[in-house]
């Protein structure tokens, strides 16, 4: 679903008249962890990041949407932090989704976030199958 979601922002920010600006907007937002923070504070950067993007996207229903469901994200990975899987919330994870975002071709962009989130769901579902 989040992928789906956060599709249809990627795309609604290159269709915008200001797209540049908010892709710089959204690389400040790349989730950089500082020495000595938790899980859930990592976590909650890369929560950051995507909010993000879905709200640059200037569609209220999409934000509505994906916020919806941000709760849900956080009880299902923060019940059992695995401090493993912590490079999937790394700022250089994140980094090719603003770099295709930069060439402005949105299809590319979709499938490099869906392979983010495709990355993220086998490592995660992984994780709740050895448990």
């Amino acid at each position: 679903m989040r992928a789906a979601l956060e599709g249809q922002a990627v795309a609604a920010v290159l269709r915008s008249d200001d797209a540049e600006a908010k892709v710089d907007e959204l690389e400040l937002m790349l989730p950089e962890a500082g020495a000595g923070m938790t899980y859930a504070e990592r976590f909650e950067l890369d929560l950051g990041f995507h909010e993000a993007l879905c709200r640059l996207s200037g569609n209220e229903t999409l934000l509505a949407m994906w916020t919806s469901i941000k709760d849900l994200m956080r009880i299902s990975l923060l019940t059992a932090p695995d401090q493993a899987s912590g490079s999937l919330m790394a700022k250089s994870h994140h980094q090719p989704i603003i770099d295709v975002m930069r060439t402005g071709d949105a299809n590319r962009a979709r499938a490099v976030l869906s392979a983010h989130m495709e990355t993220a769901a086998e490592v995660w579902s992984g994780r709740a199958l050895s448990r």
